[in-house]
């Protein structure tokens, strides 16, 4: 089992022993090409968590929707940054 599946697994524990409901979004949900649809993706994960209160809301590999976006911006600079 990866570090990913551990984490997913662990947190869906937690969850079930804090009697909270669990919420699992992962990185195909929210990612898009349609310009703006990833962040209604995730501002929709976030109204469903609120609609089901308590509980967890676990973004899977949310890393991934980052990178992705940081490879965007800087390949429409016309280069990739490497400043923080």
């Amino acid at each position: 089992m990866g570090a990913a599946a551990s984490a997913s697994i662990t947190s869906r524990a937690a969850s079930g022993l804090a009697s909270m409901a669990f919420i699992h979004v992962s990185t195909g949900d929210l990612i898009s090409g349609t310009q703006g649809e990833s962040a209604r993706n995730i501002a929709m994960a976030f109204e469903a968590a609120l609609d089901d209160l308590p509980c967890l809301l676990f973004f899977d590999e949310f890393d991934a929707v980052a990178q992705r976006r940081d490879a965007s911006r800087a390949r429409s600079r016309g280069g990739w940054s490497t400043s923080c």
